[in-house]
């Protein structure tokens, strides 16, 4: 098992940490925004309606691009990795 560092090994290794590093900070910016949309429209629907069934549509429509393309997305990504 060789252990040693090589030069160009370690600066792909600093450069992908780099990316890494700013895609975590991106999405703790994101996230809470995307959180409080997915709180923030149907309680603006039940507000404007007074229909809890009209605002469960709408939490439904919100999740259902998720829950549907979340396992082709993975595959994709497996597969360009």
């Amino acid at each position: 098992m060789d252990l040693s560092l090589h030069a160009e090994n370690l600066s792909v290794t600093l450069r992908d940490t780099e990316r890494s590093f700013t895609l975590v900070v991106a999405d703790l910016g994101i996230a809470p925004g995307e959180a409080i949309g997915q709180v923030a429209l149907p309680l603006l629907v039940y507000d404007m309606t007074s229909s809890a069934a009209l605002m469960s549509v709408i939490f439904v429509l919100q999740m259902a691009p998720r829950a549907l393309l979340s396992p082709f997305a993975g595959v994709v990504a497996d597969n360009l990795d």
